[in-house]
């Protein structure tokens, strides 16, 4: 038993390597690495320089920081991306019969959908890291001080990120798996699939004193089981 956990382990790996280099080398995903970065900053610099802290009190401005104006937009945009990108590749995957070439090969159904999940992640995670590296930059550019609090609400803003991009690479797996072609499967991730990005933030009623280690760890297991269904469903159609 154990010897095929470990034999499991190491073929998922060889496949996540293996999408990892595909996605690595598409253009979508090198657009994905330079557009996002471009669109935060643009976004950022058309927004004034100064605002208003209270609508009621527009005289009391403050200086928005790019790196908080960017982790905010971009990991919902992240997070889109990668359910959108992941649901289309396997749709195509799928009509394409390319699953069918690795039925000869002894590798668990499951690791498909797993190797996908996490390479997906980390490629997304790659342009947020990116993304909010640059607001870092103009900030200092722009002589905002990176205080500690500020550098320590980045880094929790940055995992919230990917913690967006997690969940939703998740559904978009398995709206890739039920959906029959590319057109139904876009729809359903734009305007229902990030929907589920939420229900991580049911936390916010539950505790006031863990409420982003509650977030986070929803975010986790909620991603593990949606893969994990959709693994399972997938391992049914292919027998």
């Amino acid at each position: 038993m154990r010897n095929q956990t470990i034999g499991l382990r190491s073929k998922t790996w060889l496949l996540f390597v293996d999408e990892l280099n595909g996605f690595a080398k598409s253009a979508v995903m090198v657009g994905m690495w330079v557009g996002m970065p471009i669109v935060g900053i643009a976004l950022y610099f058309m927004l004034p320089d100064e605002m208003p802290t209270n609508p009621a009190m527009a005289q009391f401005s403050v200086r928005l920081p790019a790196s908080s104006f960017i982790s905010l937009i971009l990991s919902s945009l992240g997070g889109m991306l990668a359910a959108t990108l992941v649901a289309v590749e396997i749709v195509n995957e799928r009509t394409k019969k390319v699953y069918d070439l690795f039925l000869i090969r002894p590798v668990h159904r499951s690791s498909f959908m797993w190797a996908k999940f996490f390479a997906v992640t980390f490629c997304v995670t790659i342009a947020l890291a990116i993304s909010m590296w640059a607001g870092v930059v103009i900030d200092l550019a722009r002589g905002i001080e990176i205080s500690p609090l500020m550098r320590e609400t980045i880094v929790e803003k940055f995992i919230s990120g990917v913690g967006v991009v997690m969940i939703s690479a998740a559904v978009g797996i398995l709206i890739g798996i039920l959906s029959p072609n590319v057109l139904t499967a876009v729809l359903v991730v734009w305007f229902a699939g990030q929907n589920v990005t939420l229900i991580p933030m049911l936390a916010a009623f539950i505790s006031n004193d863990w409420v982003y280690t509650i977030t986070m760890l929803l975010t986790v297991v909620l991603s593990v089981v949606l893969v994990g269904v959709s693994a399972l469903i997938f391992s049914r159609m292919e027998t």
